[in-house]
């Protein structure tokens, strides 16, 4: 979680020093380790550092090559000996991530972004091309945004401190309004229009007359195919990949503390990092695991599978109760929350993990976020056979229907309606048989907004990029992304002061997921087939046979009926309304259901709290930044 900024004057005049050293200062906060402003005439780059293993306390950002080119670095680098290698390097050992990354581009030049594989953003000026390259990791777990005109571009980790620096009439993008209600904001934009964000897996480039271009130097290979002949081979390979995704993130001087639920995502990640710890392979001290669990809340609370994993690992978690840190707790210090951030409404977790890092001394921590999407959690065989359906395979199609129809208990027609034509069709006509809540949440929004952003369309799915033909592929893809976009959204990282690490994200293992056959990923009646069959022995046994997980329904009516009081005030004259993106009656509708505790609409409503707070938050900020307005 280091800071990373900048200024490219490509107008011929030279950056201030004053205001590269204003934007060095607003990004102390999220590297406190110390780090400089480097100025070069036109150029100013700035680095605040925030170390997490011995390599980072050996490097001096930004990094000057030999040849006067400038390096900012705000990241792991996950393949460093096959770096050093390729660039014919020493020892990668006795390197850091930075050299290691300059030797990469003095070998491959703008392409050397593609050959970089970990959680990274970075900043490089070539003053011999007198180029400016910014660029991010595959899945934007580091956050980096930038504002261009034609006289310069500025850039920073950091949004708010972006937006304290460009002093120019701002105003908020309902485009990225809609995102956020939706099914996830476009990666590229930030909540305000004219600031961008730079998109996972691309690399802007900008040259001495302004102009910017955005290259893609990662994506997912849609022809991608990858077959072996038994399960064994499968199996291996996964469990291979798993395992360096999980080494790779252990690189630290200091604890590292892992996400427990209990469910089968964060207990691989934490019985894989325990069993390398044993066995010598990783760097990590030690690993402490946090839990979020509940007395009051049966359903929800998950402590019978996290004993499983305690007494596996030997260790008990550190457990956050859920009646010290309610739903709905807000975010105490807001000052540096520019995105609309779920954590404003929602922080009480959070509050707790930064409490428990700071006691541990701690700054890694590792998320199982992406197993669901990746590995199939779910009994939905829609994308088998939507597959067989368009590939014209009709005598396995009817194989499958009877299998499934079987399992799930499902009419045969109506299988066939759902899971094999409805997804088949074009997303417009799929919009118009959509029952879910996302439908619910539709009715709330004004209407002329909700037409102008297509919002019906957009909240159906996550559009597909890459370009799958295969259902099945297409499918994971969109699982994928859907994850990229909540996390390059960076509400975590911005209301986090530790790194934020997600192993089923490794790009190696995301590019073999997205290329074996479907059949691998699920089976009739056994989600997540791959990863149960691989995991034998690692994980308890207990974990590779549960099929569910604990409701939250129970812990989100609750909460908004005893947080009523707190919140109700936000609702006396919404912004929402006023700036029209919601309709007053049904909301208020929607609020009286939710003083009851009513769950069914509660993740909606949580998403339109959160619209109100960052809303207010803007207004507040209107004070002291008068550049920025609402409409």
């Amino acid at each position: 979680m280091s800071a990373l900024g900048g200024i490219y004057r490509f107008d011929g005049a030279t950056v201030e020093r004053e205001m590269l050293a204003r934007l060095g200062r607003s990004l102390t906060a999220r590297g406190p380790d110390g780090g400089r402003d480097l100025l070069a005439g036109q150029v100013g780059l700035s680095y605040r550092a925030f170390h997490t293993n011995r390599e980072s306390r050996m490097e001096d950002q930004p990094y000057v090559s030999q040849a006067g080119r400038i390096l900012a670095w705000d990241g792991r680098m996950d393949n460093r000996e096959e770096i050093a290698r390729l660039t014919r390097s020493t020892n990668s050992s006795s390197r850091t991530d930075i050299e290691l990354v300059m030797a990469a581009y003095e070998c491959w030049g703008e392409d050397f972004v593609s050959r970089l594989i970990g959680d990274f953003a970075l900043s490089l000026w070539d003053a011999q091309t007198q180029k400016l390259i910014l660029a991010r990791d595959h899945a934007g777990v580091r956050s980096l945004y930038y504002r261009i005109d034609r006289e310069s571009v500025v850039w920073s980790s950091d949004l708010t401190a972006l937006l304290e620096i460009c002093r120019r009439d701002v105003e908020i993008d309902e485009d990225h309004i809609a995102g956020f209600l939706s099914f996830g904001v476009d990666t590229a934009k930030t909540p305000f229009l004219g600031f961008q964000a730079i998109r996972p897996g691309h690399a802007l480039v900008v040259d001495r007359a302004g102009v910017a271009i955005d290259r893609t130097v990662w994506t997912l290979d849609p022809e991608a195919t990858i077959r072996f002949k038994t399960d064994a081979d499968y199996e291996e390979r996964f469990r291979e990949l798993f395992a360096d995704a999980v080494k790779t993130r252990l690189r630290a001087d200091r604890p590292v503390i892992a996400e427990l639920s209990g469910g089968l995502d964060s207990s691989s990640i934490v019985c894989m990092a325990d069993r390398l710890l044993r066995s010598g392979s990783a760097d990590a001290p030690r690993l402490e695991t946090v839990s979020h669990v509940s007395d009051e809340y049966k359903t929800s609370d998950e402590r019978r599978f996290i004993h499983y994993v305690e007494e596996h690992v030997g260790r008990r978690s550190n457990y956050v109760r859920q009646e010290d840190y309610p739903y709905l707790t807000p975010m105490p210090d807001t000052s540096r929350i520019s995105t609309i951030n779920r954590f404003l409404t929602n922080c009480g977790y959070n509050i707790a993990v930064k409490k428990l890092m700071r006691e541990q001394g701690s700054r890694v921590l590792l998320s199982g976020v992406g197993g669901d999407e990746l590995l199939h959690s779910v009994n939905d065989p829609a994308p088998e056979l939507c597959e067989l359906l368009v590939t014209c395979r009709f005598l396995r199609l009817f194989q499958r229907l009877k299998i499934w129809g079987d399992l799930l208990r499902e009419p045969y027609f109506r299988l066939l309606w759902q899971k094999a034509l409805l997804p088949a069709l074009p997303i417009r006509f799929r919009a118009a048989f959509r029952k879910n809540n996302d439908a619910l949440l539709s009715s709330w929004l004004n209407q002329d907004f909700a037409r102008r952003v297509g919002f019906q369309e957009r909240s159906l799915t996550t559009p597909d990029i890459y370009g799958f033909r295969r259902p099945t592929g297409r499918d994971q893809a969109i699982g994928f992304l859907s994850v990229v976009n909540r996390i390059a959204a960076g509400f975590r990282t911005e209301a986090a002061n530790y790194d934020i690490s997600y192993p089923f994200l490794h790009r190696p293992l995301v590019e073999f997921l997205c290329a074996i056959p479907f059949e691998q990923l699920l089976r009739p009646g056994e989600s997540r087939s791959l990863m149960r069959r691989s995991l034998v022995g690692i994980l308890p046994p207990e974990i590779l046979r549960r099929k569910g997980k604990g409701q939250t329904r129970e812990i989100l009516g609750i909460g908004f009926e005893r947080q009523w009081t707190k919140w109700r005030r936000f609702f006396d004259n919404p912004l929402v309304v006023r700036y029209g993106f919601v309709e007053p009656k049904p909301l208020e509708a929607a609020l009286l259901r939710a003083r009851h505790g009513l769950p069914g609409e509660a993740f909606q409503l949580a998403s339109i709290l959160t619209l109100e707070v960052w809303l207010r938050l803007v207004e507040e900020r209107k004070k002291s930044l008068p550049h920025i307005a609402c409409r």
